[in-house]
């Protein structure tokens, strides 16, 4: 009897370990996604940029993904945040809930999104792209594709100075809008 309450403790405890140990091993993967993004939306016509952040809270040892969606002038349509997010590393995704609020009308939304992840280089996992969809029953599901914001800053020349964030990120947008389709940064 006391060997296989030996057992179940020992078992319980490798579980435990290899538990912990893959939990901090996924976090350890996805650390360097934090930043901001530049997510282009080819759907959305009248809104087909967004700039993201993924930021991590070490207190609740969570992921958050938090932007704001721009019309091709620069304009802010809306904003957004994840309020579950969730790595999966056998699938190399992200899957997340997000919600916002729109600007004009004002309205709030919900919905979910999956963000796909593949290895480059010396760059680690990074996000290439994925979809989100709309909650609502008309909704849609949207493609999007991703890159760091700092390879567009570098392909257009700009240069954030004492500007505001908000102004800074209408320019980067109206100057990505204006270039040829040809010229795309890589990733």
């Amino acid at each position: 009897m006391e060997s296989f309450l030996l057992g179940i403790c020992a078992s319980l405890l490798v579980s435990a370990i290899l538990y912990v140990t893959a939990v901090f091993i996924s976090r350890q993967h996805i650390r360097h996604l934090e930043g901001y993004w530049f997510q282009t939306i080819p759907g959305l016509v009248k809104s087909p940029y967004s700039i993201g952040r993924f930021t991590y809270n070490k207190f609740s040892r969570t992921f958050s993904w938090d932007g704001k969606n721009y019309t091709v002038k620069g304009e802010p349509v809306a904003n957004w945040q994840s309020f579950h997010l969730h790595y999966d590393p056998m699938n190399r995704r992200i899957l997340y809930i997000f919600g916002g609020k729109t600007k004009d009308p004002p309205s709030k939304f919900d919905g979910f999104g999956v963000m796909d992840l593949q290895y480059k280089d010396r760059k680690g996992l990074i996000p290439i792209g994925g979809y989100f969809q709309d909650a609502r029953k008309d909704a849609s599901p949207q493609d999007f594709e991703l890159k760091r914001l700092e390879d567009v800053e570098d392909m257009l020349g700009v240069v954030q100075g004492r500007r505001s964030l908000d102004h800074y990120h209408r320019d980067i947008l109206q100057r990505y809008h204006e270039q040829p389709k040809d010229n795309e940064p890589g990733v």
